[in-house]
């Protein structure tokens, strides 16, 4: 028997599983952090990839706007204090700069915490929790693909336009951070809704940017919005930092993407009857809606009609209301994506890709979610313990189903041979 460790929240349940059941765990490609990430920050905001330095891009009388849609408290601060020396090197006031923090439409975020951050390390600067619904989004124009582009008014008046992400691979976006980091701190909600109500498209898929749909639309919008500079973070399943990288937008999101795909793709060598997928613990596990995406990667390691077990603790809810109405008004995917197709709401992609993973695989939730919701509302299966739900899901697949363990499905995206 081998015992296998899952995070859980702030802490870790275990999941026994027989030796010769086990196929595999499947991890991440853990990197370690860096040991002196401020000196490794501040090295490529001096070295900008494609692009002149920041203190050489403004100008004294420029107004400077900041998009912030980092989240990581430890990784913020380094960053704005090196973006911000560069700007007062070029004698930039800080009380010509703004902040704006962002976050994924609909999603529980510590934005707050971040938006503390920076007021009490830059008072002069002016920092803002944008707002995708402010009703004074400033339109910029169209991309070929129709999408109009609004942003916020402040992001719009300033003469100088940085994002600040962090890379990561994202079942919506294909990856965070890069030009989705724009679509999170600046974009209008209708900007944000049509670029993406085109998840119904097959091309769309996560860690894939090559004709998918979703990506080129937030790539074509960044151009438009002409965005001068970028800093982008890499960070691994402890959310210590990786790698940094700064310059041109896409200079820098190739090079971050390169090296998440290094840390997230993991190549399996076939998909299993079972899978027992943890979501990573916090951050990742907050609510069912941002824990979802372990879900998403986690079912290319599964058969057809298998069955997927799911440790998320889930101690803020569900986490969107969009997508716990989505789940009660409609009977299946399909109904979903003809609804998506002419009226998109925020939440409603969820609903619509957990409708489909219902479909393809039996769930088995491990979660503090009352069963009203968990059963009633999103339609999974539940147990009080990993090892309960696994016994459940042997039991509906069958005794000699081979099994394969995920401790962060948050952070993979697995390669299975396509035979499989």
């Amino acid at each position: 028997m081998v015992e296998i460790w899952l995070p859980y929240g702030k802490s870790d349940v275990s999941v026994k599983v027989r030796d010769e059941d086990l196929l595999g765990i499947v991890q991440m490609n853990e990197k370690t952090g860096s040991v002196n990430p401020r000196a490794d920050i501040e090295k490529a905001v001096r070295s900008p990839l494609g692009r002149k330095r920041l203190s050489e891009i403004a100008h004294s009388d420029d107004t400077a706007v900041i998009v912030m849609g980092m989240s990581e408290p430890k990784v913020v601060v380094p960053v704005l204090d090196s973006v911000l020396k560069e700007l007062r090197l070029a004698a930039v006031k800080d009380s010509n700069v703004t902040v704006l923090v962002g976050s994924k439409v609909g999603q529980s975020t510590n934005r707050e915490q971040i938006f503390s951050l920076v007021t009490e390390n830059h008072r002069e600067v002016k920092t803002v929790l944008h707002d995708h619904l402010a009703r004074d989004a400033v339109f910029l124009g169209e991309t070929s693909s129709g999408i109009a582009i609004y942003v916020n008014k402040a992001f719009a008046e300033s003469k100088v336009r940085l994002l600040v992400g962090e890379i990561s691979v994202d079942c919506l976006t294909a990856y965070d951070g890069g030009p989705e980091t724009l679509l999170q701190g600046a974009a209008g909600i209708q900007t944000v809704r049509q670029c993406y109500a085109k998840i119904v498209d097959s091309n769309s898929k996560v860690g894939v940017t090559e004709q998918n749909p979703v990506f080129e639309d937030m790539r074509r919008i960044a151009e438009v919005a002409r965005v001068d500079y970028a800093v982008d973070a890499v960070l691994n399943s402890r959310r210590e930092l990786v790698a940094a990288f700064a310059g041109g937008l896409n200079d820098v999101f190739l090079q971050g993407v390169r090296l998440i795909d290094e840390l997230c793709k993991v190549q399996t060598d076939r998909k299993a009857e079972v899978a027992v997928v943890s979501a990573g613990g916090v951050p990742y596990d907050t609510d069912l809606y941002g824990a979802y995406r372990a879900i998403h990667t986690a079912l290319d390691l599964v058969k057809k009609d298998g069955a997927l077990v799911f440790v998320a603790e889930c101690a803020g809810g569900f986490g969107n209301r969009i997508f716990y109405e989505w789940m009660t008004r409609f009977r299946d995917s399909k109904e979903m994506e003809n609804e998506i197709k002419k009226n998109f709401e925020i939440g409603a992609e969820v609903a619509y890709f957990l409708s489909k993973a219902l479909e393809y695989s039996r769930i088995y939730l491990v979660s503090v979610l009352p069963d009203y919701y968990a059963n009633g509302v999103f339609r999974m299966r539940t147990a009080r313990t990993v090892n309960a739900a696994l016994q459940l899901a042997i039991r509906a697949v069958g005794k000699d189903s081979k099994i394969l363990v995920v401790p962060h499905g948050s952070n993979i995206v697995p390669i299975v041979p396509s035979a499989s």
